[in-house]
C-alpha cells in the first residue's frame, strides 16, 4: 500500500471507531433514561 492509501485507511478507521463510540455512547445514555422513567 502506498502512503496516500495507508492515511486513507487509517483516517477510515478512526472514523469507524468514532461512530462506534458515538453509538455506544447514545445506547448506554437511552438505557439510563429508560431507567430513570421505569423507576418514576
Amino acid at each position: 500500500m502506498d502512503k496516500e492509501k495507508t492515511e486513507q485507511f487509517v483516517e477510515d478507521v478512526i472514523h469507524i471507531s468514532t461512530i462506534h463510540n458515538t453509538l455506544q455512547n447514545s445506547v448506554e445514555f437511552s438505557f439510563e433514561i429508560s431507567n430513570k422513567w421505569l423507576d418514576v
